[in-house]
């Protein structure tokens, strides 16, 4: 009889979304079901965006991530932007002992999953031939330790179907399944589509992308151009729209980011343009329990913390402590801007305490 599919813990880790989100429950001491839950976790949220604002302003340097490659399609001005590439291997499967079930074919394909419930589209479907008495078993399609997470991916779906052109292919966990195992097939056997979620039709791993600080695009001599931000109103963009594709990438190009979803381009490319891109990153709203606090180069969970318990608390209509928390958390975001700035002073050789 295979394993059962192991069940993620409510908080897990040290550092992640569940046991900050546990210490505050401990705190308040007050009754929180699911939704109260799911209310700290969107208040969790609101302080990483606004501490990561204040820590903008204090420098953008610190936000810098890429490089990029993604190729522009020739005749194309938009492309979907991503941070996580699509999987191009196919799942590796094969069969345990157990259940009841007839002899069949099942296809499978996955998914990777960021901290905020993004994917990237689907890879190659993989046959397995289950014989009857026996079930299906995936093993995770990257392994920690051996294989580099990509950034921000804390998981991956699985998706499972018995037709070859993938048409019925369904999901087949609720939560994304963790690299450290494998997903085993129910003895009731899969979930096909649509009593299961369908496969994503897009890639919305873009969600960490603010705003692109320059874009290289190469040439048909393999060297690299770097062209600056233009904005899309411009009279420069303006002009470039009344330009045509030549058959040639010696040419300048201007572009500008729509919606934080779409790389425009003008003029369009007349072949496929390789690019590579940096962009100003933006946390993305953590949504699962194991999904890891954000901010390494410094320590923002007090801070974190005490915004959340301030949000928490007039919940419950605690509205002076609140206010007190609230403080709190507004004097560790003051330290944590003070902390930035100075890390910035390339004339500072030593720590020095903030006090005054």
């Amino acid at each position: 009889m295979a394993s059962p599919p192991p069940v993620l813990s409510t908080f897990v880790g040290v550092n992640t979304l569940g046991s900050l989100a546990n210490r505050i429950k401990i705190k308040v001491n007050e009754p929180m079901g699911e939704k109260k839950m799911e209310a700290l976790y969107d208040d969790i949220a609101d302080g990483i965006e606004s501490i990561w604002m204040s820590a903008l302003l204090a420098t953008l340097s610190k936000f810098i991530k890429g490089p990029i490659t993604q190729v522009i399609p020739a005749n194309s001005t938009s492309v979907q932007i991503i941070s996580v590439p699509d999987p191009t291997a196919a799942p590796y499967a094969l069969t345990v002992p157990g259940g009841s079930l007839l002899s069949r074919t099942l296809y499978f394909s996955y998914c990777l999953v960021t901290e905020s419930g993004s994917t990237t589209l689907c890879s190659p479907l993989a046959p397995l031939s289950v014989p009857a008495s026996r079930l299906a078993n995936v093993p995770p399609p990257i392994y920690p330790s051996t294989q580099t997470v990509p950034d921000g991916v804390i998981g991956w779906y699985l998706f499972a179907g018995y037709n070859p052109s993938g048409s019925d292919q369904g999901q087949q966990s609720l939560s994304p399944l963790t690299f450290n195992h494998g997903w085993y097939e129910p003895p009731a056997g899969i979930t096909e589509a649509p009593s299961a979620p369908a496969p994503p039709n897009v890639n919305t791993t873009g969600d960490n992308i603010f705003a692109i600080e320059r874009i290289d695009v190469q040439n048909v001599d393999q060297t690299w151009t770097n062209w600056i931000q233009t904005n899309l109103a411009s009279t420069f963009f303006t002009e470039f729209q009344h330009k045509i594709s030549t058959t040639t990438t010696w040419m300048p190009f201007v572009y500008d980011l729509i919606d934080n979803r779409q790389l425009e381009v003008r003029p369009g490319p007349a072949a496929d343009l390789p690019a590579v891109y940096f962009y100003i990153h933006k946390p993305r709203r953590p949504r699962f329990p194991q999904s890891r606090l954000p901010f390494t180069s410094f320590a923002c969970q007090a801070f974190l913390f005490n915004y959340a318990m301030s949000r928490t608390l007039l919940g419950f209509y605690e509205f002076e402590a609140a206010d007190r928390w609230n403080k709190y958390a507004e004097e560790e975001r003051q330290r944590i801007v003070l902390q930035i700035g100075q890390g910035n002073w390339n004339r500072d050789t030593t720590v020095r305490p903030f006090m005054r």
